[in-house]
């Protein structure tokens, strides 16, 4: 162990933290043990807590052969795996974020393209009325809802409340794309039962919103390991979180 850095792993249940300190001054990293149900991110995520590992394990050999300035000199080469994967894992990020985002604004699109001048009458309806109103006939009405999410800086509305609106039109949406593919069933109790499974089609919409909020929760985590990775280069480094960020990107 040299006088100038040190490096800590603690396994447990929950995952792996890695914390690196120097100068009094400590970043952790915290992998979670299958974080999230969806996974589609976990490998890439494997690949850098790989990378923090192995440099966490040898860089201390190396080290304790050299000077604070001497190890400074070479840290970036030493680092060169953990900012490789760094990088992948940003772009992984970055590619599942947008594919979210376009799945989230396709759901967003009405079955029906509403008319900009019926638009227009619900908008400078909807600023008539109490935030609260206002949602709740949202949530009744698809085209008011539609109207609002085409246009949210028209609406009136904060994000919040937008927000709100945003996830039940597109469970409404999903309910309704859903129901255009499962059909009643005839039964002992309902032998002439026949159309769309309403019920059942709600089911299938909230089950897919609950894995839609999932996958975007997956993204936010691994953005925040991203984050916390910066700094422990940072400080396995000894350079600034600014400096860190460049060395990683270069």
């Amino acid at each position: 162990m040299s006088d100038y850095m040190n490096f800590q792993k603690h396994t447990d249940p929950s995952g792996v933290l890695v914390t690196a300190e120097s100068n009094g001054v400590n970043a952790r990293l915290h992998f979670l043990l299958n974080p999230h149900p969806s996974n589609v991110l976990t490998p890439q995520v494997d690949k850098l807590k790989n990378a923090v590992l192995m440099f966490s394990e040898s860089a201390p050999r190396l080290m304790e052969t050299l000077s604070e300035k001497g190890w400074k000199e070479k840290a970036k080469g030493e680092l060169s795996q953990v900012a490789s994967e760094f990088r992948n894992l940003r772009l992984a990020v970055m590619d599942r974020r947008n594919d979210i985002e376009k799945r989230r604004n396709d759901l967003l699109l009405p079955q029906v393209p509403l008319d900009p001048v019926r638009a227009y009458e619900i908008r400078q309806f909807v600023r008539t009325l109490k935030p609260g109103d206002a949602i709740a006939f949202a949530l009744k009405d698809a085209e008011i809802a539609s109207a609002l999410v085409d246009f949210k800086t028209l609406s009136g509305l904060s994000n919040d409340m937008l927000a709100h609106i945003e996830n039940a039109t597109i469970k409404n949406n999903m309910a309704a794309r859903y129901a255009m593919h499962v059909q009643l069933k005839p039964t002992a109790e309902n032998i002439l039962a026949s159309g769309a499974d309403v019920v059942e089609a709600n089911k299938m919409a909230e089950q897919a919103v609950e894995n839609f909020e999932t996958s975007l929760a997956e993204v936010d985590h691994v953005t925040a390991t991203l984050n916390s990775t910066i700094g422990f280069y940072a400080i396995a480094a000894i350079v600034s979180r600014k400096e860190a960020f460049e060395m990683i990107m270069s």
